[in-house]
């Protein structure tokens, strides 16, 4: 947060800090409460995707999201990106699987009598 006064005012007011620069080379992915929640920022751009439908918002002229787009043209290009980025998502997982690439799961490296008794004495195990 960054502190902005008034002149006029005798108490100083508190505003988030400027996050302009968010989404502006790739897309910024989020999700919240449910898996089937999700959205994406790109540049100016915001698009949610939930059970109930999708949002589109043009943050240049609507910073504050009160005025959604919910037509076909907004829903195109923000369910692209998410089912592009859903799909890349599932890929590197499984490539980074240890069951996908043969390899056996890390096991931890053993320990002597010595650290374990003080890992103990720690809390740690």
């Amino acid at each position: 947060r960054r502190r902005v006064s008034r002149a006029h005012a005798s108490t100083p007011v508190w505003a988030p800090a400027a996050t302009s620069h968010i989404g502006e080379g790739c897309p910024l992915f989020f999700s919240w409460l449910r898996p089937e929640a999700a959205g994406v920022r790109r540049r100016n751009v915001k698009y949610h995707r939930t059970t109930h439908g999708h949002e589109r918002f043009d943050l240049a002229d609507d910073p504050h999201e009160w005025k959604a787009d919910r037509g076909d043209d907004a829903r195109v290009e923000g369910d692209r990106l998410l089912d592009d980025h859903e799909a890349d998502s599932a890929r590197l997982r499984a490539e980074l699987s240890p069951a996908q690439s043969g390899e056996q799961p890390r096991t931890a490296p053993a320990i002597d009598e010595r650290l374990e008794r003080s890992l103990e004495a720690l809390g740690y195990l």
